[in-house]
């Protein structure tokens, strides 16, 4: 069993991506606040958060993440909240 030594920076690394994509996400808010109909802002969410995905696994392979661990997305999740709250807030 593959056991990282480095996992506070593993999860610091997907911290700040998540933060990233919080704050790129603010882009697909004023493209959904035009005057598109609904669908097009679903279709929008879909397509940023399946970029999400693919951009993270792209930054995982890159940085040599080891194996999946549920702690790395958890803190690319909590790194897209914590960005997107607190520009929320402003």
């Amino acid at each position: 069993m593959y056991v990282s030594a480095n996992q506070a920076y593993v999860f610091i690394a997907a911290l700040f991506f998540g933060g990233a994509f919080g704050s790129l996400y603010f882009i697909n808010i004023l493209i959904k606040w035009s005057r598109l109909p609904a669908v097009v802002g679903v279709v929008f969410d879909v397509l940023f958060f399946a970029l999400f995905t693919v951009f993270y696994v792209l930054y995982s392979f890159s940085l040599k993440f080891p194996s999946y661990r549920i702690y790395m997305t958890f803190g690319a999740v909590l790194g897209f909240l914590l960005t997107y709250n607190s520009f929320a807030s402003i």
